[in-house]
């Protein structure tokens, strides 16, 4: 009579946020690239491009340390997750230098690139506010 949910059909609240934040990025990242495109020259959108992924290639990679570390029966999570998260900043901090070193991007727009993650994040906020207002200001 009832069918139990498959496999696929299964998303736990997290996994669907993280998703959702995905999108959201990339449709910021698109927003951030036609802008530039259209209104700067193309070492400021190749920054812009280049922080952008950059930025989203580390939030993807924090999920995953996240998601290892609150996995029960892991070995040492908080040894795991500081190592990872030191690799990620160097090597982090070694692709940002060598980009403004070599003068391959433009300063501001790979901080403007950079800045997706954030930019996503509130509009993702201003999202959920607009759908579920709290009651108590009213």
């Amino acid at each position: 009579m009832f069918k139990r949910p498959g496999k696929l059909e299964y998303r736990p609240l997290a996994v669907e946020n993280m998703r959702r934040m995905r999108r959201v990025n990339l449709i910021v990242l698109g927003v951030l690239v036609t802008l530039s495109l259209a209104a700067w020259n193309l070492k400021f959108t190749l920054g812009v491009t280049l922080g952008g992924l950059i930025v989203m290639i580390n939030f993807q990679i924090l999920m995953g340390t996240v998601k290892k570390v609150l996995t029960p029966g892991h070995s040492s999570p908080t040894r795991t997750a500081i190592l990872t998260y030191y690799l990620r900043l160097g090597a982090t901090a070694i692709v940002i230098a060598t980009l403004i070193i070599a003068k391959i991007v433009d300063p501001i727009g790979l901080l403007v690139g950079l800045s997706v993650v954030v930019a996503g994040a509130f509009v993702l906020l201003l999202s959920r506010l607009k759908r579920n207002p709290s009651r108590e200001a009213a």
